[in-house]
Protein backbone atom coordinates (compact mmCIF):
# COMPACT_ATOMS: atom_id res chain seq x y z
CA UNK A 1 0.00 0.00 0.00
CA UNK A 2 1.09 3.35 -1.20
CA UNK A 3 1.25 6.06 0.67
CA UNK A 4 -1.14 7.70 -1.36
CA UNK A 5 -3.47 4.78 -0.60
CA UNK A 6 -3.03 5.20 2.98
CA UNK A 7 -4.01 8.92 3.02
CA UNK A 8 -7.33 7.96 0.84
CA UNK A 9 -8.31 5.43 3.64
CA UNK A 10 -7.96 7.58 6.16
CA UNK A 11 -9.74 9.96 4.09
CA UNK A 12 -12.49 7.59 3.94
CA UNK A 13 -12.40 6.56 7.60
CA UNK A 14 -12.97 10.43 8.62
CA UNK A 15 -15.91 11.00 6.33
CA UNK A 16 -17.30 7.60 7.66
CA UNK A 17 -16.92 9.01 11.36
CA UNK A 18 -18.31 12.50 10.25
CA UNK A 19 -21.06 10.68 8.20
CA UNK A 20 -22.30 8.67 11.09
CA UNK A 21 -22.00 11.91 13.20
CA UNK A 22 -24.39 13.45 10.75
CA UNK A 23 -26.47 10.41 11.07
CA UNK A 24 -26.74 10.75 14.93
CA UNK A 25 -27.74 14.20 14.98
CA UNK A 26 -30.67 13.54 12.56
CA UNK A 27 -31.91 10.37 14.34
CA UNK A 28 -31.31 11.92 18.18
CA UNK A 29 -34.95 13.74 17.78
CA UNK A 30 -36.52 10.05 17.57
CA UNK A 31 -34.51 9.01 20.49
CA UNK A 32 -30.99 8.62 22.05
CA UNK A 33 -31.68 4.35 22.20
CA UNK A 34 -32.62 4.28 18.23
CA UNK A 35 -29.57 7.05 17.57
CA UNK A 36 -27.43 4.59 19.14
CA UNK A 37 -28.21 1.18 17.20
CA UNK A 38 -27.32 3.71 14.09
CA UNK A 39 -24.25 5.35 15.04
CA UNK A 40 -22.38 2.42 17.28
CA UNK A 41 -22.40 -0.39 14.43
CA UNK A 42 -21.34 2.08 11.62
CA UNK A 43 -18.50 3.72 13.47
CA UNK A 44 -17.88 0.03 14.61
CA UNK A 45 -17.33 -1.06 11.37
CA UNK A 46 -15.48 2.14 10.09
CA UNK A 47 -12.70 1.73 12.71
CA UNK A 48 -12.07 -1.94 11.91
CA UNK A 49 -11.65 -0.96 8.36
CA UNK A 50 -9.25 1.39 9.50
CA UNK A 51 -7.40 -0.70 11.81
CA UNK A 52 -7.39 -3.79 9.63
CA UNK A 53 -5.90 -1.03 6.45
CA UNK A 54 -3.48 0.19 9.07
CA UNK A 55 -1.99 -3.31 9.67
CA UNK A 56 -2.14 -3.73 6.06
CA UNK A 57 0.19 -0.89 5.55
CA UNK A 58 2.57 -1.49 8.54
CA UNK A 59 3.55 -5.22 7.26
CA UNK A 60 3.80 -3.38 3.53
CA UNK A 61 6.55 -0.83 4.96
CA UNK A 62 8.14 -3.54 7.05
CA UNK A 63 9.44 -5.24 3.61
Amino acid sequence: MSRIEFRVSVAIFVLISLFSLLLAEEFIQFGLIRCLFILVPVQFFATLFFVFLLMSYSEESRH
